[in-house]
């Protein structure tokens, strides 16, 4: 007799109702008898079972069912079928609606029992962690063990389950236990003394492996995985291990930024002629490191901070730090873009405070080493412009904190901000940069009129590009006279570098041509300006002068043949030898507008 009738009976007979069969759950007939003793069809239809007798097949079927999923649960024995049958008979009892229902035998009662077994087989399952192996030898190795067996046993034994119990919710039931069980487990570990590696190796094993395709998300479980995971219980878990983690690497920061200051290696006088001693600093910085931020760009002593930080860490230790910095960054990123990004604010506060300390003491240095030659300040300066370079390419705007940008950082918001609005009044910028190079140690002339010469030609490199992309309309409402404004601007920008340094390059040529060819109508007049500016502003590319006759207003047949001009002009000045060599490579018919040629 199968067993959805012998169960409907027995419940008849007892006065509980009769049990739908659940065509939802499998499509076909309940399973036949788990082999438990059982009344006829005959014997209970006709009444000979009495109310007793039933209660009593009912208590049997209850602890053969009981007996089945045990023995399951804990991987002693027990079918697939066997698993299928006792499921079915557990959920369908579910529906039940009866008197008895206080009974532990009550079908009503049966999927309780079954949580029961779950929790202490889960409980049994699930290895304990090695907390006392966790703190001593080889801590990283013995938890990436007990992560790799953690994983092991839980995809075996969901994937052993799930061919018997997948058709009813019975599977979710298993995985939300084990879902539970793993977290706590792996709350012990957090409360253990955890070092920056222990905390990131089960942060990640948390985040991208618990739910991948290794685990939680195999393809013979992930369906009932997705619904029973409780993604709350995991996100709690992985704010706790976060804080754990961050507040591991800030300490381990902390401790080898220590290690660094107190090492005297590279404070060495550098040894003249040996390449390697010159460049290996800003080469031991660049090469493998992504964490400085674009605050420190512009700042010879964030460069000398890094100069120093870097190398003395090789040299000074037998342990790679390096790399061990600069994986925090990186490995955080495999975790979480945001991850990466709190790492790198760790990182940044913690530099700042080793600058301030460094400040002061290399103050000393660059006074002990000015008294023995150039060679250290220079390698300094030259390390800083090749890391301002580098930490060009890696700035990110959201890390930038506004209050700590260098001038030339804020050049280029404040230049923008002054042609979108035509401000009347002078650049504020320009005052800026005075202030912040009178503030400069001046040590090595050499060095300081260098970082001045290279600001005055940023600047006006910045001036230009800003002023091409405003909006000349708008600024002719301000500036009744753009061209004077540009010219007035670059004197005054020559005014100020100059009592930086006397000696400075006039940088500002470029401006003031800019400024003469604004103001100027004739196209006449506006060819020979352009043919001036060639001669003194040879960096400044045809492009640039292009895009500047388009801004001025000029039509297009009108820029080709001011830029025509200035070609003939260009190949008629130059010697016999570089003129054929010119002619030989060019074809004079070409549209002189659409070449690549640069001024």
């Amino acid at each position: 007799m199968p067993l959805s009738r012998l169960f409907n009976c027995c419940c008849k007979a007892q006065g509980l109702g009769e049990v739908k069969k659940r065509e939802s759950i499998s499509g076909t007939e309940m399973p036949e008898t788990l082999g438990c003793k059982k009344a006829t069809s005959a014997e209970v239809e006709a009444g000979g079972a009495s109310t007793e007798s039933t209660s009593q097949k009912l208590k049997e079927m209850y602890q053969e069912v009981c007996s089945i999923m045990n023995k399951a649960l804990l991987g002693e024995s027990s079918s697939v079928e066997e698993m299928r049958n006792a499921s079915q008979t557990i959920f369908m009892g579910q529906n039940l609606q009866g008197v008895c229902q206080q009974e532990e035998w009550s079908p009503k009662n049966w999927f309780n029992k079954f949580t029961q077994l779950v929790e202490q087989a889960v409980t049994k399952k699930i290895p304990q962690p090695p907390l006392d192996r966790l703190g001593s030898g080889h801590p990283e190795k013995v938890l990436k063990e007990y992560l790799q067996l953690v994983q092991a046993t839980v995809l075996e034994e969901l994937r052993r389950l799930a061919p018997g119990l997948r058709e009813t919710p019975l599977l979710d039931c298993v995985v939300e236990n084990f879902h539970r069980h793993i977290f706590a487990q792996l709350d012990k570990v957090l409360q253990c003394t955890m070092t920056a590696d222990k905390a990131y190796l089960v942060l990640y094993w948390a985040a991208c492996v618990y739910l991948s395709e290794e685990l939680m998300s195999h393809p013979d479980i992930k369906d009932s995985c997705f619904k029973a995971v409780d993604l709350l219980v995991l996100s709690d878990w992985m704010q706790r291990a976060e804080k754990v983690f961050l507040a591991a690497v800030q300490g381990v920061v902390s401790e080898r930024l220590c290690c660094i200051h107190q090492n005297e290696i590279y404070w060495d006088n550098c040894i003249p002629g040996h390449e390697e001693n010159f460049i290996k600093l800003h080469i031991d910085v660049i090469q493998p490191c992504l964490l400085f931020p674009a605050i420190f760009a512009d700042s010879c002593l964030f460069a000398c901070l890094l100069a120093l930080l870097f190398p003395a860490i090789f040299a000074g230790s037998s342990q790679s730090y390096l790399p061990v910095v600069h994986a925090w960054i990186e490995q955080a990123g495999k975790i979480s873009k945001l991850l990466k990004v709190k790492v790198q604010e760790i990182c940044y506060l913690k530099l700042l405070d080793f600058l301030e300390k460094y400040v002061e003491k290399e103050k000393k240095q660059l006074k002990m080493h000015a008294k023995s030659g150039d060679m250290y300040p220079f390698r300094t300066f030259c390390t800083s412009m090749e890391l301002r370079k580098y930490a060009q390419t890696i700035a990110t705007n959201k890390m930038i904190n506004p209050s700590r940008l260098s001038p030339l950082s804020k050049a280029k918001a404040t230049l923008k901000e002054y042609f979108k609005k035509g401000a009347r009044q002078k650049m504020g910028v320009i005052e800026e940069i005075t202030e912040y190079f009178i503030t400069l140690p001046k040590t090595n002339q050499d060095a300081y009129k260098k970082a001045v010469d290279t600001a005055y030609d940023r600047l006006t490199c910045l001036y230009l590009k800003h002023l091409l992309q405003s909006n000349r309309s708008k600024l002719e409402r301000t500036w009744s006279d753009v061209g004077s404004k540009v010219t007035g601007n670059a004197e005054y920008m020559h005014r100020m570098f100059s009592q930086l340094n006397p000696e400075v390059i006039p940088r500002n040529q470029a401006l003031l041509n800019v400024g003469k060819l604004l103001k100027c109508n004739d196209l006449n007049a506006q060819k020979i300006t352009v043919i001036k500016m060639k001669t003194e502003c040879p960096d400044m590319s045809q492009e640039q002068v292009r895009s500047l006759l388009r801004w001025k207003g000029l039509s297009r047949s009108q820029v080709n043949e001011v830029l025509e001009a200035g070609r003939e002009c260009w190949i008629w000045t130059q010697s016999p030898t570089q003129c054929s060599e010119y002619i030989s490579t060019v074809n004079l018919d070409s549209d002189w507008a659409k070449s690549d040629f640069n001024f």
